[in-house]
């Protein structure tokens, strides 16, 4: 799954962490955020800019 950043020619600086990287880690690119599954579970994902702004979503990673 990936996290775009909006606007494109944003210039904040992005970080981003999971809550529990046993299910799924959290990658910051150029184009935003991508959220790998790891195991089944769930995980909270933060993604924060360095001008304050922060969003939050509950990801679940289940078996096929």
């Amino acid at each position: 799954a990936a996290i775009t950043v909006t606007p494109n020619d944003s210039t904040s600086t992005v970080t981003a962490e999971s809550s529990n990287e046993r299910v799924a880690t959290v990658e910051v690119t150029e184009n935003g955020a991508v959220v790998t599954a790891v195991a089944v579970g769930t995980a909270e994902i933060t993604v924060k800019t360095d001008n304050g702004l922060s969003a939050k979503k509950e990801v679940t990673v289940t078996a096929e």
